[in-house]
């Protein structure tokens, strides 16, 4: 929770982010590596919503410094890019929030889809809260699940 990773394909095939509880993930992805960033609503002792909007701020760019400097290694000559966030009956809890996310996306040249994972989270139901992103060594783009789905 509240990091940002970016797997080589060839050493670590897959990545993940679980128990989202309410939780965004944010994904750019490539045949070659991923970055996943696992972003909190809010950071440990917010005391205004402005605080949760500059976590969101730090977060992405945290990820479009990795995404730079890998892509200057050649991992994302081309990649896909995908916002998982919150909802309830397939509305966004944050909308705030994800606009955020899909501005920095923008401003790094990317268009992400969206994805929304149904909150709370409910510990009965497998998969729930999860998000995986696998590759399949075999120079197609990875697969990215959402609670088991892909998408």
């Amino acid at each position: 929770m509240g990091a940002v990773q970016f797997v080589h394909f060839q050493e670590t095939p897959v990545i993940a982010a679980e128990h989202l509880q309410g939780c965004s993930v944010v994904i750019i992805a490539s045949t070659y590596g991923a970055i996943l960033g696992h972003i909190t609503p809010l950071p440990p002792d917010p005391s205004t919503d402005e605080l949760g909007y500059e976590n969101v701020r730090s977060m992405m760019r945290r990820v479009a410094t990795l995404y730079h400097y890998y892509r200057a290694q050649h991992f994302f000559p081309t990649a896909g890019t995908v916002i998982v966030c919150a909802g309830r009956d397939g509305t966004i809890r944050l909308p705030d929030q994800v606009h955020i996310m899909q501005s920095c996306f923008n401003e790094i040249g990317y268009n992400p889809m969206t994805r929304i994972y149904e909150a709370p989270w409910i510990a009965n139901f497998p998969g729930r809260g999860m998000v995986i992103v696998r590759s399949w060594l075999n120079n197609q783009p990875p697969t990215v699940y959402v609670e088991d789905q892909p998408i």
